[in-house]
């Protein structure tokens, strides 16, 4: 918690500063999703040339580490750092979770079970943005490209944009594709065509809050492994991109009164056994081995180095049952670390739709198959998901900007502190009552 206290204390003059009233101020928080802070730490030792990082860096914080959620995962982890809580509070637990018997996407905001830091803004006359930022579907975002993957017309990019219209903010991608000069023909999964949406919010609307979140190093090294040539061509491809938004801030006129934030939501751990917990259910007759079925008692919610198993119906005793005797039997199995059940969940600030969750040993993660061997090779190069205070877990933070001193290292901190800090760039008292570590701060 020493990180955070270093932080709030550096941003006490922007609280009392009469020259930068909260209307005039601006915040962009861009989420590298995957970035430990090694990258960033350790630049040089693995030829990297992260320019913009480092630059930032120079002029401002950054961290050892900022401790993820559990599961790690991207979807759990943006939602604390919006609302500051853990994922039993906020209501997003994974990815993707099942409605209805079916596993589908969590996109829409109408799941926060708490308050993210977007419609604080908007209660208080602020404005915000947010281009591809998680779980944002139906948010009060005044200029709102959100994420959602349309799976079912993957490669068929025409389809997709036309549904991201629809949930998009009426006219938006419109004008961003008048802007740009040239269709859109890779979608959002560009990071540059991203940053492009980035730049034209920041030049015509200068929203006070600017989200971004860029995703492909974290697929790259889910693929290739950590500080593969690959992975760290996209590391230097997203610090391009960020300097490009850097410039964008000083080409609006608003840089002297920019704050820029880099957080990412978890880091990466290296893999090559994978565990599929799915095939015990099946064998035990509470679900269907079948891809996407809907006929099931207990399922299985993978998470990269976490699984937990949920039941369809809470008042199904026996389904209980047989899940307790599948989790004490897997418990012995060599890629298991540790079994928690309910009341250990709780503490975590997990699922408390899960009767159990597993942890995997280094090396190893969950899939979701139930079928066929219970362990196999793994089909990535790393992953995450992982207690959020294992080493491999940490994310990256950096901040630079209007009322941070450039005091470099600032230690650990925890992605629920973002909520509250934000607060306290704009004197939001919504978003910063009832946190300790601020009102000490502010004593």
């Amino acid at each position: 918690m020493l990180g955070i206290s270093i932080l709030i204390f550096m941003l006490l003059p922007l609280l009392s500063c009469e020259k930068h009233p909260a209307d005039k101020q601006h915040l962009v928080i861009i989420s590298m999703d995957g970035l430990p802070p090694a990258y960033y730490l350790e630049a040089e030792k693995h030829g990297l040339a992260l320019p913009n990082l480092r630059e930032l860096m120079s002029r401002g914080v950054y961290s050892d580490g900022m401790q993820s959620v559990y599961p790690s995962l991207t979807y759990p982890a943006h939602a604390s750092m919006a609302t500051g809580v853990l994922p039993k509070e906020h209501g997003i637990y994974a990815n993707s979770y099942y409605f209805d018997g079916e596993r589908r996407p969590v996109v829409s905001g109408n799941f926060y079970q708490s308050t993210p830091i977007w419609r604080i803004f908007r209660r208080n006359g602020l404005s915000s943005a947010a281009v591809f930022w998680p779980v944002t579907v139906e948010e009060p975002i005044d200029w709102l490209i959100p994420e959602v993957w349309w799976d079912a017309d993957k490669g068929n990019d025409a389809v997709r944009l036309q549904k991201q219209l629809q949930v998009s903010t009426p006219g938006l991608i419109d004008s961003l594709r008048a802007y740009i000069g040239a269709p859109l023909e890779k979608y959002f999964e560009s990071d540059t065509v991203k940053t492009d949406a980035a730049i034209y919010l920041l030049k015509k609307y200068r929203p006070n809050l600017l989200l971004l979140h860029y995703s492909h190093f974290d697929y790259l090294q889910h693929l290739h492994g950590k500080f593969s040539p690959e992975a760290n061509a996209t590391a230097e491809m997203q610090d391009k991109q960020i300097g490009r938004i850097v410039q964008a801030a000083r080409d609006a006129g608003i840089f002297e009164r920019t704050i820029f934030m880099i957080v990412s939501d978890h880091g990466h751990a290296d893999i090559s056994w994978q565990i599929n917990p799915g095939v015990l259910l099946a064998e035990a007759g509470l679900l269907e081995p079948a891809s996407n079925s809907t006929n099931w008692r207990a399922m299985i919610v993978p998470a990269g180095g976490a699984c937990s198993i949920i039941l369809r119906d809470t008042s199904d005793a026996n389904a209980r049952a047989a899940v307790l005797n599948i989790a004490d039997s897997l418990a012995r199995h060599q890629g298991i670390e540790s079994v928690f059940y309910r009341a250990q969940i709780d503490s975590l600030g997990g699922d408390p739709n899960a009767e159990v969750m597993f942890e995997a040993k280094p090396g190893y993660a969950f899939g979701s198959s139930s079928q066929g061997e219970l362990t196999i090779p793994a089909s990535s190069k790393s992953t995450h998901g992982y207690l959020p205070n294992k080493p491999e877990m940490l994310a990256g933070f950096i901040a630079a900007g209007p009322g941070i001193a450039a005091n470099g290292n600032i230690g650990y901190l925890q992605s629920t502190d973002l909520f509250a800090t934000i607060g306290a760039l704009f004197g939001l008292q919504e978003a910063t009552e009832g946190r300790t570590v601020i009102e000490k701060m502010l004593d």
